[in-house]
């Protein structure tokens, strides 16, 4: 039986919608992200074939970027952000087209404020008339997404009517006048 050269070597992309929009999972900076089958299109003189994906952007975590990885690329915990997927077939030295999409995580849990109690300053006679703030004031502010790319995306800031400033980043620093201040982050 002659063998057909005029065959190449293919891959069956499922339909996906790219980009594919996730959430993150709760209390994670990511997503199992659980994505159809991808299955080689084999060739009559092709016996099998692997199957193979690359990420680039946000990447997804005990994986690496620009590298090619057997398997199937579901079931991973893609980060937040927007990754990119190449899947292909395999078959010795024949690669197939690839297909290409966008998976894309979105944080949507908010930071966490852990603020002090009710804080009550008692002047005495002949003391200022306003009381300086400090940073033992401050909320204690944790995120599951703590940081991405190696900054931290928390940036905390108050008003409060009546301290001088009224608005800023930390309460170290700032006067209270007399009286009930409402400070709200």
């Amino acid at each position: 039986t002659p063998i057909d050269l005029t065959c190449t070597l293919g891959i069956v992309c499922p339909p996906i919608v790219s980009p594919m929009v996730v959430e993150n999972d709760l209390e994670w900076c990511n997503a199992v992200v659980n994505i159809p089958a991808f299955a080689p299109r084999l060739c009559p003189n092709t016996t099998s074939a692997l199957i193979e994906y690359q990420l680039s952007g946000a990447g997804a975590e005990g994986t690496s970027n620009n590298t090619w990885i057997i398997g199937q690329p579901s079931g991973l915990r893609y980060k937040v952000g927007t990754t990119t997927v190449r899947v292909r077939a395999r078959a010795g030295s024949l690669l197939s087209p690839e297909c290409t999409f966008d998976i894309t995580v979105l944080d949507k849990q908010n930071p966490r404020l852990t603020c002090p109690t009710g804080i009550y300053q008692f002047g005495t006679e002949g003391t200022a008339c306003a009381y300086p703030g400090s940073a033992a004031m401050n909320p204690a502010a944790t995120d599951n997404c703590s940081t991405i790319g190696g900054t931290s995306p928390l940036t905390l800031n108050f008003s409060a009517p009546g301290a001088t400033p009224s608005t800023g980043t930390t309460l170290a620093g700032a006067l209270f006048p007399l009286g009930s201040t409402l400070v709200t982050w």
